[in-house]
């Protein structure tokens, strides 16, 4: 591995392509090119026989390939529910009985909650059925943007079930967290058991999921949305559309198959004692050597348990079933594409090029170690708002940050994570930045969907949400830097805290805008 300069050339150029070109996958590409050189000092062969073996040992791995097949099937259960109308008839469902506005705007966020399994299906699903319920009570399509869009991907990724955790656990996995017996380990525990430690540092999620329900509580209007507010009381009530036939349970059925496959699958897997094993239930979440295998079983489980009851109510018939698997592959085929690449990318940059390692060189003893959450949830933030793809900064961030915090912390490897006091804030803080970045880029597919289903534009929809957003950045960026000193004394003090005091900010921003 190098110990200069270069090795910071792969993330800016995969940063500086995804801006210049605005498509993710070619940046990646250069980026993997880019970092093959540089791990290979220039030298032209040698430079394309390591890119070839990683994308060819990437395409090949039984993991990446569950990986693959999950999405698919993800998407394929995506594609069933609109074709169906499940999604539709269970959002009528939930908002048959809705009196107010505000009902309108809380029904609103449990359609939302419920539709955890994927953003675009939370997305679209939500924007389209509940905007004639808004207009009746003459919310602005603005406001309904914001809502819809502040409670998908910061909800999707709180769900240990969803198509963005699978990700972001290869992601993990390429770059040492693993149980595994191979060469390269750098933290000796489950990728997903980390993921599940992290949790309650993605404060983000947590700020803006608060922020939302207080902006409909309170009735908080400010900035460029209570113009758009204002113009919608303006504007006539109209009728509700006729509502599709009510088959909830052709949705609810499949994803609570789904939700229990997983919790059950997962500690079955790794061996939980009340399942025929010999480990405690943690214990099993952290020595699960097949995550993404459960994870594909229980959807393949969602997925025939969705075609069944379909088909016995006359919803689809046996010909429609190749085109729901291809509509639901070609709804993936894209983040495919991109978890493959990001993850070559990620492994060279992690086990080749050293990134992480020669910025940790350059922070001993010149920058304080708990400014390290806080950093990575800027950096994070600002990478995803010029690239406009969470999971494409997941690819930078986490090869970087993990060798990084390995290094610094002097200890020979594989590392117990309980030595590493500052991981799960570190990783939070890029979950957060990403899903932040995410929500408020325009550039984002999720503004453009959030726009699309709601009936805004994009560009008016990013500048009238940003001002709602900023009390949650404002809170993660205190949160952060109080996990950063509070973590190095007690882990549970240091998230208590930092939840707590950011939250608070959080509410009294929105309140102190609101009477401005």
């Amino acid at each position: 591995m190098l110990n200069s300069w270069l090795t910071l050339l792969p993330p800016a150029i995969v940063v500086l392509s995804a801006i210049i070109t605005q498509k993710i996958h070619s940046a990646l590409f250069f980026g993997i090119v880019s970092a093959a050189i540089i791990a290979t000092k220039g030298a032209l062969l040698p430079s394309t026989q390591l890119a070839f073996d990683s994308l060819l040992k990437t395409a090949t791995d039984s993991d990446n390939l569950y990986l693959y097949a999950f999405l698919i099937t993800i998407g394929t259960l995506v594609s069933l529910f609109a074709i169906t109308g499940a999604a539709t008839s269970f959002a009528h469902a939930v908002t048959r009985k809705i009196r107010s506005a505000r009902h309108a705007q809380y029904s609103s966020l449990l359609v939302s909650c419920l539709l955890f399994i994927d953003d675009y299906l939370s997305i679209l699903t939500t924007g389209y059925v509940m905007s004639p319920l808004t207009d009746r009570f003459q919310i602005s399509r603005q406001k309904l943007a914001f809502l819809v869009h502040s409670m998908a991907g910061p909800i999707v990724i709180l769900a240990p079930v969803s198509s963005w955790v699978a990700t972001i656990i290869n992601y993990l996995d390429q770059v040492g967290v693993t149980t595994g017996d191979e060469q390269g380990i750098r933290i000796a525990a489950d990728p997903f058991f980390i993921y599940l430690k992290t949790i309650p540092f993605i404060f983000y999620s947590f700020f803006i999921i608060l922020s939302v329900w207080f902006i409909i509580t309170a009735d908080i209007s400010y900035g460029p949305m209570q113009e758009c507010d204002e113009k919608a009381a303006q504007i006539p009530v109209a009728p509700l559309p006729k509502e599709t036939p009510m088959h909830t349970s052709n949705l609810l059925f499949p994803l609570a198959v789904l939700v229990i496959g997983i919790i059950i699958g997962l500690p079955f897997a790794g061996g939980f004692w009340m399942l025929g094993g010999s480990h405690g239930l943690i214990e099993s979440l952290k020595y699960n050597e097949h995550p993404f295998l459960v994870m594909l079983i229980a959807a393949l489980l969602a997925v025939v348990v969705g075609f069944a009851r379909s088909y016995q109510r006359g919803l689809i018939t046996i010909k429609q079933l190749p085109k729901i698997t291809c509509d639901g592959f070609n709804l993936m085929v894209g983040a495919i594409t991109m978890v493959y690449l990001a993850s070559t990318f990620s492994g060279i940059l992690a086990n080749h090029v050293g990134t992480g390692q020669y910025l940790a060189s350059l922070f001993i003893g010149s920058v304080p170690l708990w400014l390290l959450p806080t950093m990575f949830f800027l950096v994070s933030l600002i990478c995803t708002i010029a690239t406009g793809s969470a999971w494409g900064n997941f690819a930078l961030m986490i090869p970087i940050a993990v060798p990084m915090i390995t290094t610094l912390s002097g200890l020979p490897l594989p590392i117990d994570p309980r030595m590493l006091p500052l991981l799960l804030p570190t990783l939070g803080a890029i979950f957060s930045g990403s899903v932040c970045g995410d929500h408020i880029s325009p550039l984002s597919e999720t503004t453009i969907m959030a726009a699309a289903s709601t009936g805004t534009r994009p560009l008016l929809h990013s500048y009238t949400q940003f001002p709602y957003a900023m009390p949650a950045i404002i809170g993660c960026i205190i949160a952060y830097m109080l996990s950063g000193i509070l973590t190095m004394l007690s882990p549970t003090v240091s998230l208590i805290a930092s939840l707590s005091i950011g939250s608070l900010c959080c509410i009294m921003l929105l309140m102190w805008w609101n009477r401005k």
